[in-house]
């Protein structure tokens, strides 16, 4: 392989590498780079929306406890989202942008 042709091919490769960076092929690998979290009512305990493999999951969590569980029963959520709108909806594509507690 002649010097012109190596360059061509680390220049591809660098554009390949690169190429995965981008956010619309980044985010189907990376989960949990970016949490907004929200305080519920000034007390100790806030809530915050997590992508994992799996979909989007609503969290309730406790730092000075070192807590976190579930903010609700996401496929109960669904069912009941389902009923009320005949609409398909996936326990882990949950049409909530914000939560009351």
């Amino acid at each position: 392989m002649n010097a012109a042709a190596a360059q061509e091919r680390l220049e591809r490769d660098a554009y390949a590498r690169a190429g995965r960076m981008l956010p619309w092929n980044r985010d189907r690998v990376l989960f949990n780079a970016e949490v907004d979290a929200y305080w519920i009512d000034g007390s100790e305990t806030l809530w915050y929306k997590s992508r994992s493999e799996a979909g989007w999951r609503f969290i309730v969590a406790e730092p000075r406890l070192g807590t976190k569980r579930p903010a609700f029963d996401h496929g109960r959520m669904a069912r009941a989202l389902r009923e009320v709108t005949g609409a398909g909806v996936d326990s882990s594509r949950l049409p909530i942008t914000d939560l009351a507690f």
